[in-house]
């Protein structure tokens, strides 16, 4: 199977995607299929103590998405003006993906 691996701290060059053997699942465990996962710069490990070049973390996605690797998940879309309606639903946890405001 296919995954997007990271085995080290460093920038986003050290994502890579490669084939994987099939996780075993033990006894008393579950194994979780992962469709979609969002990942916020703020949330990549540091190196050195720096976080990473936005823009460069912002390319490595967009060349994963391109390449049709890793497909944004939109749990909702509102217009601009139910932008209160799209803050409730975030607030209340239910959101599944990325809540999207159209202009």
């Amino acid at each position: 199977m296919k995954a997007i691996v990271q085995d080290r701290y460093g920038s986003p060059d050290v994502l890579t995607l490669r084939e994987i053997d099939e996780p075993s699942v033990p006894d008393g465990h579950v194994l979780v299929r992962v469709r979609a996962a969002s990942v916020f710069v703020a949330q990549l490990p540091p190196t050195d103590f720096s976080m990473p070049d936005k823009q460069e973390a912002m390319a490595v996605l967009c060349r994963f998405i391109e390449a049709g690797e890793l497909t944004p998940v939109v749990d909702s879309t509102y217009p601009l003006s139910e932008v209160p309606d799209a803050i409730r639903h975030l607030a209340a946890g239910r959101a599944r993906g990325k809540v999207v405001i159209s202009l």
